[in-house]
């Protein structure tokens, strides 16, 4: 590798997955001995303050170019490289990743893209607009992905759906898990929660925690819940999470009378006091590429359900041997599931076993490995 300088090519600094996981990486590679840089598009967000203190961070300037939307910031990206000259610059966000893949090809730095894909399949309905957007993506992947120097599925599913649907060759591809767990978990799950549902052992509190958006299928949960609840009065429902579903599922909610018993407080800094307090977590999701959360709750200790939806959920309960697993949109399977666990608990017998490939220590050695292998 003739430079340690690293770039990490980020949409914005608000609260999210892709974000998360970027920081983590970022850090983890810098306490390494690599020069890291993070470049935005937008250098807004909560996530900002907690960017590591010695990774760098370069907003995008504007371009006047005719290419639409992200696009627009190829030839910015590119001049970035020209300038800066990182040995590798990784992304995670499939527009994101076109858009490092075409800055690579234009910039005469010999910069790498290493593309880190969490699922290319569209996941809005079809003939609608985010069907067709997602498609078209798909579309220019096709033959994109082909020209990335490295392409990073997060899960054994998303690598299947690759060779699949955009026949990417199997061997072009490193499938690396992402850096969930760090250092600072068990603290914080140790924080308290300020609110009595959490401090009342009387109440069994499920827990649901991600972006209030259609591919989270939180209406087929709330629908669930209001069976759970008929069955088990002192049963409540706590999604942690903002978007733009939120008034559609509190309507959901008054309508099913479970108003009072739903709380949705908006997202929040630190997830892990939530789960290690509540008496399990579901995952409701029709599409992911690898839930994050669905980790971070196993760490916790806290018993979990979820969907068996691509990608991940399966890969990550080991076939559901560490927790529950139905179907997508199954409201009557997904209220029995919750209940059975209320009863009776499924987890694995030793937490570590089943997290430790999803630690920053384990996927660093991993991505350390790649870089010098390929590059």
């Amino acid at each position: 590798m003739a430079s340690r300088r690293i770039s990490f090519l980020l949409g914005s600094f608000q609260m999210g997955g892709i974000e998360r996981m970027c920081l983590n990486l970022s850090a983890g590679l810098s306490s390494r001995g690599y020069e890291v840089e993070i470049v935005a598009l937008d250098t807004e967000g909560p996530l900002l303050e907690d960017v590591a203190e010695d990774v760098g961070i370069v907003q995008l300037s504007d371009n006047d170019s005719w290419l639409p939307g992200v696009f627009s910031k190829v030839g910015p990206l590119a001049d970035y490289f020209d300038q800066r000259r990182p040995a590798v610059c990784l992304s995670e966000n499939s527009h994101l990743n076109l858009v490092n893949i075409l800055a690579c090809l234009q910039s005469n730095s010999q910069t790498n893209s290493v593309v880190r894909e969490n699922g290319l399949t569209p996941g809005g309905a079809f003939g609608t607009g985010r069907y067709w957007r997602e498609r078209a993506t798909q579309l220019l992947a096709t033959g994109l992905y082909r020209r990335a120097d490295c392409v990073v599925p997060v899960s054994q599913g998303v690598s299947r759906e690759l060779v699949e649907t955009i026949r990417l060759p199997a061997d072009r591809l490193n499938q690396i898990y992402n850096p969930i767990l760090t250092d600072d978990i068990n603290d914080r799950a140790t924080e308290s929660v300020d609110h009595n549902w959490f401090t009342d052992s009387s109440i069994d509190v499920v827990l649901s925690v991600g972006r209030l958006e259609p591919a989270k299928d939180y209406q087929t949960l709330i629908e669930a819940f209001a069976r759970v609840h008929a069955d088990a009065p002192n049963t409540r429902l706590v999604i942690l999470g903002e978007g733009s579903e939120r008034d559609a599922l509190e309507r959901t909610a008054a309508n099913l009378g479970v108003t009072d018993d739903v709380w949705i407080p908006g997202t929040v800094a630190n997830p892990y006091k939530y789960m290690v307090q509540s008496s399990m977590f579901v995952l409701s999701s029709v599409s992911e590429g690898l839930p994050s959360v669905l980790v971070e709750a196993l760490a916790c200790e806290c018993p979990v359900v979820a969907t068996d939806c691509p990608h991940g959920p399966a890969e990550i309960l080991n076939g559901g041997r560490y927790g529950r697993l139905v179907d997508p949109g199954d409201v009557a399977g997904l209220a029995h599931a919750i209940l059975q666990t209320r009863n009776s608990p499924v987890g694995p017998d030793n937490v570590s076993t089943c997290v430790d490939r999803f630690t920053l220590g384990s996927v660093l050695d991993e991505y350390e490995h790649l870089i010098t292998r390929h590059f």
